[in-house]
């Protein structure tokens, strides 16, 4: 198979804008006209969007370079370098810029299939090229004159064509898996969210008794908020799964039937307010990978603080023994990202490895995820950002909440075991299809 380098293969580089006008920290908003990418936003999987910022139409007009179109690929070129994202119609935001540590790669589309060019720079072959390129160096970066020295298959479009309807199948599937993954955490969230913050099972009692109901329909109440069933349903549970409808019960005699006021924050009754170090187990990390150990084979995924999140793999036995009943879960130090792990892996720098403290790492992983940073973190904890969670006091429902997220997670643990097989097979295929041996 004959290559070509990428200058020479009808792709248009465009940098970001990096003049006077380029964004300042005042300048980011939740919601505005157009979003401004961030490292964390173009990871090793594609786009992720869980956080986002904008800037305002204003500051967009002042923007000259850096501007995204419809097919565009995005690569990242500083700290994580090679992340790849395409910019195609699934995106749902109509203005997007990159920023200073990102290229946009534009396709002649007469000449090049955009899809297959994204599924290559996806690919282990380019990874490979990229990491040779800047193995050793202090800071990672890839400039544009160096990329412009990468070589790319130097096949006819309709072969892209071709190649890039085979693999889609596959990304296909990953990016389902992806998104049912996504749904899943959201759904813990949700219920975290309900029991735990809203406290919507004993806010349903409250209001029963305020209404003039009996305890044992205040229970109901709270039954029915925790379930989503009408009572209805839930008398045919207590028929069909007796079991089930014991457990849901007992559940619900642990919410309290009373709300109080705690410096100004009003609490069920018994409930303490905890500062986020108090629930939390750092563990030590005794093993000391060296990068050249890390890449794309292996069996142990080793973990960082970048926006990819999974760096890698080893075949080194694993710092931290994850199971789906033991899980543990890490910080990217400086970054903010939470991931939650039920299988063994390995870290790189400044991640940090978490457990519950005296609470299952389930719920205390929920409890903090997207809401406590780190970015004031150096070694003590007294360093931390301090944030506070609501605890209960009886840990019985901290432990039925674990055990209903468990499922999830177990859930996407299988789906995470797809997403690796696929990955392994597409990249397997990638080189055979290019070779002509498919």
């Amino acid at each position: 198979m004959s290559k070509i380098l990428f200058e020479n293969s009808n792709i248009e580089f465009i940098d970001g804008d990096r003049g006077k006008n380029y964004p300042k920290q005042e300048d980011f908003s939740d919601k505005g006209h157009c979003m401004f990418l961030s490292a964390k936003n173009v990871t090793s999987c594609g786009f992720n969007f869980d956080n986002k910022v904008f800037i305002s139409s204003e500051k967009d007009n002042q923007l000259k370079a850096g501007k995204l179109k419809r097919n565009d690929i995005v690569i990242t070129t500083r700290g994580t370098i090679g992340n790849v994202a395409i910019y195609d119609d699934k995106v749902p935001y109509n203005d997007v810029r990159i920023n200073s540590g990102m290229l946009i790669l534009r396709a002649d589309s007469n000449k090049l299939d955009t899809k297959f060019l994204y599924y290559y720079l996806s690919s282990k072959e380019f990874k490979e090229q990229v990491n040779s390129l800047i193995s050793g160096s202090a800071v990672p970066q890839l400039p544009i004159r160096d990329i412009k020295k990468l070589t790319l298959p130097n096949i006819t479009k309709k072969q892209q064509e071709k190649i890039a309807n085979i693999i889609s199948s596959f990304e296909d599937r990953i990016e389902l898996n992806t998104q049912i993954n996504q749904t899943l955490e959201q759904i813990a969230q949700a219920l975290f969210k309900s029991w735990f913050v809203d406290f919507d099972p004993v806010r349903a009692k409250v209001q029963a008794l305020s209404d003039g109901l009996s305890l044992e329909q205040a229970e109901l109440a709270a039954m029915q908020a925790i379930s989503g069933k009408t009572a209805e349903e839930l008398t045919a549970l207590s028929q069909t799964q007796p079991d089930r409808y014991a457990e849901l019960a007992e559940t619900t005699k642990a919410f309290p039937c009373e709300m109080v006021e705690i410096d100004g924050v009003e609490v069920p009754k018994g409930w303490e307010v905890k500062p986020i170090e108090l629930i939390l187990d750092r563990l030590k990390n005794k093993q000391k990978l060296r990068k050249e150990e890390i890449s794309f084979e292996g069996t142990i995924p080793v973990f960082e603080q970048g926006a990819s999140i999974l760096m890698g793999y080893h075949d080194k036995d694993a710092a931290f023994n994850a199971s789906i009943d033991e899980p543990i879960f890490i910080f990217g130090d400086h970054t903010c990202i939470t991931k939650l792990s039920t299988i063994p892996f390995s870290i790189y720098q400044n991640v940090i490895p978490l457990i519950g403290k005296n609470l299952p790492t389930y719920w205390v992983y929920c409890a903090i995820q997207n809401k406590q940073t780190f970015q004031e973190y150096r070694r003590h904890w007294a360093e931390l950002i301090v944030k506070e969670v609501v605890v209960p006091d009886n840990i019985n429902l901290c432990q039925y909440f674990s055990k209903k997220v468990k499922e999830l997670f177990f859930k996407i643990d299988i789906n995470h075991q797809e997403n690796r097989t696929l990955i392994e097979t597409r990249d397997l295929l990638l080189p055979r299809l290019l070779n002509g041996e498919i």
